[in-house]
């Protein structure tokens, strides 16, 4: 008769419940940790930071105390953001966008105001999330990331850039210039389906990237269809490729 492991009797009695028992040296939290780390991230650039969620992931979470830096557009989301960060010294925050050249665009706002976007929305994403669809509108001045010196100069072989633009990812690294040169780590969160019109999908972005010299070394499980479960996005981290 085979006797279950102790291991096999809790990971057993999770599953029944909807979870899986994984070794903590595979969780996306844990490599996250190891990466910020292995690679001695003091700096972190976060893009699209929203109420600044991320941020307090790495704060909360990943016990992360080196300086971050979030820009997010939204005048509403970026009042709750700055409200998170008045008591925190090492945490600026930027009133922007970034793109691949300097203008003033049209920005689609979300009910959710996370999957807020300059691209209108597939129907995938629309057919999934139905209550998230655009409401409104409004301009939003938008910069290359190389133009802004606070975060030129924070660019460097200790930082990490993570963009969460619902779909204006290729923009944002075009805009980057030289200075994506610099940048050791880069955590994106890309799509397997086109969920914003003219949005790179996961393939085309590693391949794009590959060119500019980085790396795939981590993927961590995004956003799902809630009805089908299909995987639509998922969350890429990439490193420099030293050869």
């Amino acid at each position: 008769m085979y006797l279950l492991s102790p291991r096999d009797c809790v990971s057993a009695i999770l599953s029944k419940s909807g979870y899986d028992l994984v070794r903590n040296s595979s969780h996306p939290r844990h490599r996250l940790t190891k990466f910020l780390r292995d690679y001695m991230i003091t700096t972190v650039i976060d893009v699209g930071a929203n109420e600044g969620q991320f941020g307090l992931f790495l704060r909360r979470r990943l016990h992360y105390r080196g300086k971050i830096i979030s820009i997010e557009p939204l005048p509403d989301a970026f009042a709750k953001l700055e409200s998170q960060i008045r008591d925190d010294p090492s945490w600026s925050a930027m009133n922007l966008a970034l793109g691949a050249a300097e203008a003033t665009l049209s920005f689609n706002v979300a009910a959710n105001s996370q999957s807020s976007s300059f691209l209108p929305m597939t129907h995938q994403l629309l057919e999934s999330a139905p209550e998230i669809r655009y409401n409104s509108s409004i301009d939003v001045r938008v910069r290359r990331l190389d133009s802004v010196e606070d975060i030129r100069n924070a660019a460097n072989d200790r930082s990490l850039l993570k963009i969460d633009s619902q779909g204006f990812e290729h923009e944002i690294l075009v805009g980057a210039g030289d200075a994506l040169n610099r940048i050791s780590l880069l955590y994106l969160e890309l799509s397997l389906v086109p969920l914003y019109e003219g949005e790179w999908l996961i393939e085309e972005m590693i391949s794009f990237l590959r060119g500019k010299n980085f790396v795939p070394i981590s993927i961590h499980q995004g956003y799902c269809n809630p009805q089908s479960g299909e995987q639509l996005q998922a969350d890429v981290l990439f490193c420099k490729n030293v050869i």
